[in-house]
């Protein structure tokens, strides 16, 4: 995972867990994209985890964009065109798809 880029969080250790979220931050401002994980672990019943962690909320990266777009049912597809309709659905223009913006203050 640490190849991937994976941040690890230590929720045993508060200053670790801090400098893993300071680290993040950086990252978000020199241009880098991440994914967080807010639930903070996997459930056993794939059930949604409530309450969220706080240290994705404690970054504030700025605007958040969440982009949704219609359904792709792969099971009636072949391949290549499976292939075209992913990458379609990757590439439109933001402006084609319904976006929700939030901004952090």
């Amino acid at each position: 995972m640490k190849r991937t880029g994976y941040i690890s969080i230590d929720r045993g250790n508060h200053k670790k867990a801090m400098e893993s979220i300071d680290f993040a931050a950086e990252k978000i401002r020199s241009g880098t994209s991440i994914v967080i994980f807010p639930e903070g672990t996997r459930s056993e019943d794939d059930s949604l985890r409530s309450p969220f962690k706080k240290g994705g909320m404690i970054i504030k990266p700025g605007t958040i964009k969440l982009v949704i777009s219609k359904p792709i049912y792969p099971h009636c597809q072949r391949v290549d065109s499976l292939m075209e309709e992913v990458y379609r659905a990757i590439t439109l223009p933001m402006g084609s798809c319904s976006t929700v913006g939030s901004e952090f203050v």
